[in-house]
């Protein structure tokens, strides 16, 4: 298959957002009513043409292995569902105090009620998974993350030699230990997500990699989980936005890391898909300070720009 050139990628993008404006500079720049400056990098894709639409990351976010907060619990989930996992096994994730250990409580302290494991990716349920954590799936999904070349053999020794906790917070997107690129990440969950095809993205171009023999049972558990979100879950602000009903996706917010490390401060994901059940367009939004819900609105604005430009599509 060919590799496919693209757009020039263009400057970083720093915008202002103005309260209750009704216009912006550029037609890809999202609006906001709060008056605050955010910093981002994002890369939106056409898969269905093998084209990189736009892309900002003059400052190489996108290419930098950063923990990866919540979007990990895809992985975990195939992971689990590889080692005979139920999928509609319901568990509850109870009301917890405010400064009690994740794992096994949840970021969410009211807590989310019972859950089944497309409930559980929905709304991002640290105590879900944590529940159906275990060794042996742990080392099923080092296993995955290798394949995939998300990680290097050196980070899995390094990873296969943490604490039974450490390695508890790994599988539900807690900590420093495990860092990917978002990019890497965009294209492997695109492959889930698709159909089974992988990509990579090199320089400016979209590169096909290979084609995936997956367990469609397995991915449509994935996919089902992420569109929920949408619906009722942690992404529900994109559904809200773009007004329609067939984009999905997960956020994540992990603990700020670039260069070093800063307790105060989180950074942020979106990766997210248009339509449902079969898409054709990926978006990932990466924020250096900010969490995965505010990733998730740019994101939004983003790809409802986008197809509101492509008429024929949206």
């Amino acid at each position: 298959p060919p590799s496919y050139i693209v757009h020039p990628i263009v400057s970083n993008v720093t915008i202002f957002f103005f309260l209750f404006s009704l216009s912006l500079s550029s037609p890809f720049s999202p609006l906001f009513a709060s008056g605050t400056t955010i910093s981002y990098s994002y890369i939106l894709v056409n898969f269905e043409e093998g084209n990189i639409e736009q892309m900002e990351d003059t400052s190489g976010y996108l290419d930098y292995p950063f923990p990866t907060g919540s979007v990990i619990k895809l992985f975990s989930t195939l992971a689990y569902l590889y080692d005979g996992g139920e999928k509609n096994k319901i568990l509850l994730c109870p009301k917890t105090e405010s400064g009690s250990p994740i794992p096994p409580t949840c970021w969410y302290r009211p807590g989310h009620g019972y859950l089944d494991l497309k409930g559980a990716i929905a709304n991002s349920c640290d105590t879900h998974f944590s529940k159906i954590f275990t060794i042996r799936r742990y080392d099923i999904f080092l296993k995955i993350l290798f394949e995939y070349n998300l990680i290097t053999e050196n980070d899995l020794d390094k990873l296969r030699e943490l604490s039974a906790s450490e390695k508890r917070r790994v599988w539900i997107g807690i900590g420093k230990h495990l860092r990917i690129k978002p990019t890497k990440l965009l294209f492997t969950i695109y492959s889930f997500v698709g159909d089974g095809s992988l990509y990579r993205k090199s320089d400016s171009l979209i590169i096909f990699e290979r084609k995936l023999n997956q367990k469609t049972m397995f991915t449509d558990v994935i996919r089902e989980g992420m569109r929920e979100g949408s619906l009722t879950g942690t992404t529900k602000i994109v559904q809200e936005i773009l007004g329609l009903k067939k984009v999905f996706g997960k956020t994540g917010t992990a603990t700020y890391f670039y260069n070093k490390e800063d307790y105060r401060k989180t950074h942020g994901f979106f990766i997210g898909f248009y339509p449902y059940p079969s898409p054709r367009w990926g978006i990932l939004v990466f924020l250096l300070e900010g969490d995965g819900k505010t990733a998730a609105e740019i994101g939004a604005n983003i790809l409802k720009k986008y197809l509101e430009k492509k008429k024929d599509s949206y």
